[in-house]
This record gives structure tokens, C-alpha cells and sequence, in this order.
């Protein structure tokens, strides 16, 4: 395949992709609407324990934890409290900055006038 037929076939699943994922944006925003809609109803209704059987399984209403996650921000907070030392915390933040790995890959990147 030439050159220029390796970037319209590109373009074309660069194109179909994106209109995909604006599908499943769309998707998604209705998907949160309903589960407001169904979680107020269980919590208004006491159902916090139930299990409701659909065509291909079964749904199951249950309290998650998800953890902040870890970033440099949270990380400084939590080492001024432990040393209350800002010079100490700054060096131990750079010395971890300092030895993330770098990974350089060649990639094609689209830019729409």
C-alpha cells in the first residue's frame, strides 16, 4: 500500500473513532441521568440491599471506596505533615521526579484546521 493510501485509510479510522467516541460520550451523560434516577429511587425506597435478575445477569446496588489518587500535590501535602521540613519534602519530591523513566515513542498526531 502507498504512502497516501496508509493516511486516507487513517484518516478514515481517525474519523470513525472520533465519532464513536462522541456516541459514547452521549452514552455515558445518559447512562448517569438513569443512575441518579435509579439510585434516588433505591435510596427513597429502602431497596439498598436488593438484587434485581435482568436478561443477562443481575444488578446489585453496593457502596464503593475509591482512593484519591496519588499525585505529586497530595503526596507534598503528606510529607510536610510527617517531616514539616519544606526543604526536605522539595528535595525528596525532586529526587522522585527525578527517576521516572522517560519513554519517547513515535506516534501520528492529528491537528483539525
Amino acid at each position: 500500500m502507498s504512502l497516501e493510501e496508509n493516511i486516507k485509510n487513517w484518516v478514515k479510522l481517525d474519523n470513525s473513532i472520533k465519532e464513536l467516541n462522541e456516541k459514547i460520550k452521549y452514552y455515558k451523560q445518559e447512562k448517569v441521568k438513569y443512575n441518579t434516577n435509579i439510585i434516588e429511587y433505591i435510596k427513597n425506597n429502602d431497596l439498598d440491599n436488593v438484587t434485581i435478575r435482568i436478561s443477562d445477569g443481575k444488578i446489585k446496588f453496593l457502596d464503593m471506596n475509591y482512593s484519591q489518587p496519588l499525585t505529586y500535590k497530595f503526596i507534598y501535602e503528606c510529607l510536610i505533615k510527617f517531616f514539616n521540613n519544606e526543604n526536605t519534602v522539595d528535595e525528596i519530591i525532586n529526587f522522585i521526579k527525578s527517576q521516572r523513566n522517560i519513554k519517547t515513542i513515535k506516534e501520528i498526531k492529528r491537528f483539525n484546521n
